[in-house]
C-alpha cells in the first residue's frame, strides 16, 4: 500500500485481531458457498480481501459465536455491494434494483417474512436470526433504524452519483450512512455487550462522536478505494470531489482528504481521552478500535483496494 496513505490518523495504535479468525474465516467461506454467494471461479479473490479479518481487527475480543455472526453480516455486506455494482445500469436501473433488496431487507428485520427470493436475501434472513437472538429488542429497533438511515443515504447517493455539482458537505453529510459504518455502531454493540441510556443516545454529545466515528471510516475507506473506484469510472469519493471542487493534483486531493479524515478522528480522540471511566468512554474507546480496525485491515489485510497508484 502506496506511503500516501502513512498520514492517516488512527486513536488508536492496537494492531491484535481476534484470535478465533481462523475458524470463523473458514466457516464464512462455507457459509457463503451454501448459498451460492461463492463459487471455485471466485474464492481465490474473496480470501485475498479477507473480509473476516476486517471485523477481527475491530471486534478483537468478540466470542467466535459472536465474531461468525459479524464476519458472515459483514462478508455478505461486500457481497451485495459487488453484485449491485456488477453491469452498466442506467441510474433507474440501479435504483429499482437497490429498492427491491432493500424492500427484501425490511420485510426480513420487521416481519421475519422472505418476500424477494434472491440467494442474498435467503443469506440474509439466517444471519438476522442469529443477530436478533444475542440483542434485545432495544437493540434491534436501534439497528433496523440505522440500516433505514443508511439505505435513504444509498439512495441519495444513486440519484447523485453522476452530479457535477455535489457540495463537499452534502457529501460528507451522507457519507458514513452511504458506507454502513453508522450501522456498524450497533454491531459492535452486540460484539461487546456495551450500550448506553435513553438518555446518553439522546446526547448531543454521544451523537456527535459517533457522527465522527462512522465519518472517518467511510472517509479512510475513500482515501483507499479511490484508485480502484477510479478504474470502475466512480468518482463519487471524497478524493476525487476535492480534487475538483480546488482543481488539485491527484496527490495533493489525497492529502487534503487525509487531513478531513484526521479532523474527525482527532477530534473524537480528544473528547474520549477528556472522558471520566464509565460506561460511555468505554463504548467510545470500543468505537475507536473499529476505526483503527478499519484502517489497519485497509493498510495490511485486504487485496480489494490495491491497484497501481494514479498520478496526475
Amino acid at each position: 500500500m502506496s506511503n500516501r496513505f502513512q498520514g492517516l490518523y488512527c486513536p488508536n495504535t492496537a494492531t491484535a485481531y481476534n484470535k478465533n479468525l481462523s475458524c470463523v474465516r473458514e466457516k464464512t467461506k462455507i457459509w457463503l458457498y451454501n448459498y451460492g454467494l461463492l463459487t471455485p471461479e471466485t474464492e481465490e479473490l474473496h480470501m485475498a480481501s479477507d473480509f473476516p479479518k476486517m471485523v477481527a481487527r475491530m471486534f478483537p475480543n468478540a466470542t467466535e459465536e459472536l465474531l461468525q455472526v459479524a464476519s458472515d453480516f459483514n462478508s455478505l455486506l461486500f457481497v451485495l455491494d459487488d453484485f449491485l455494482d456488477s453491469g452498466e445500469k442506467t441510474a433507474l436501473q440501479e435504483q429499482s434494483a437497490y429498492e427491491k433488496f432493500v424492500f427484501g431487507l425490511m420485510q426480513i428485520m420487521e416481519h421475519n417474512r422472505i418476500a424477494v427470493n434472491h440467494p442474498i436475501l435467503i443469506a440474509f434472513a439466517d444471519v438476522w436470526e442469529r443477530m436478533i437472538h444475542h440483542g434485545n429488542q432495544q437493540w434491534r429497533v436501534r439497528f433496523i433504524r440505522s440500516m433505514q438511515i443508511a439505505f435513504d443515504a444509498n439512495f441519495w447517493r444513486i440519484q447523485n452519483v453522476h452530479n457535477q455539482v455535489t457540495s463537499i458537505g452534502d457529501y460528507l453529510k451522507h457519507r458514513p450512512a452511504i458506507g454502513g459504518a453508522n450501522v456498524f455502531v450497533y454491531l459492535m454493540e452486540l460484539m461487546t455487550g456495551y450500550s448506553l441510556t435513553a438518555e446518553q443516545y439522546a446526547s448531543k454529545e454521544y451523537n456527535r462522536m459517533s457522527d465522527f466515528c462512522s465519518r472517518s471510516i467511510c472517509l479512510a475507506n475513500d482515501i483507499f478505494s479511490y484508485q480502484k473506484e477510479l478504474l470502475e469510472n466512480d468518482e463519487f469519493n471524497i478524493v476525487m470531489l476535492v480534487k475538483k471542487h480546488f482543481s488539485l493534483s491527484i496527490d495533493n486531493a489525497v492529502k487534503y482528504a487525509i487531513q478531513i479524515h484526521n479532523r474527525d478522528a482527532v477530534e473524537f480522540d480528544k473528547v474520549t481521552r477528556m472522558m471520566q471511566r464509565s460506561n460511555f468512554r468505554r463504548y467510545m474507546e470500543a468505537l475507536q478500535q473499529m476505526m483503527c480496525g478499519n484502517i489497519e485491515w485497509s493498510r495490511r489485510d485486504t487485496i480489494r483496494y490495491r491497484v497501481r497508484p494514479v498520478h496526475s
